[in-house]
């Protein structure tokens, strides 16, 4: 049997059975480490966090339906917590008052 022969410059002829997997790259340049930190809180509807930084540099603004009874305090932690009760600080970590303790959530 005669081979096939084509006149057409862009015919490539048929596909190989494909290489095998080359050898690793080389490795990336290392990043700059993420952050995040908390911006605004607020009470509000409807509940939201939205991220008012980059996203390599983090700043969560919450958006919180008031519950009754519940307060969020800025810079200083209230004197008389109530479980629920949010605080923040100054240096953007957020802290919610749980059974008779403080937790830092962010």
């Amino acid at each position: 049997m005669a081979a096939a022969f084509s006149n057409n410059p862009f015919d490539t002829g048929g596909t190989g059975g494909g290489g095998g997997t080359g050898p690793p790259g080389p490795p990336g340049l290392p990043g700059t480490a993420a952050t995040i930190a908390v911006g605004t809180v607020q009470t509000g509807t409807p509940l939201a966090i939205s991220n008012t930084g980059t996203p390599n540099a983090a700043v969560l603004a919450f958006t919180i339906p008031a519950a009754e009874g519940v307060s969020i305090s800025t810079n200083t932690p209230p004197a008389a917590p109530d479980p629920g009760d949010l605080w923040t600080t100054v240096d953007g970590r957020l802290y919610i008052f749980r059974s008779g303790f403080w937790v830092q959530v962010i």
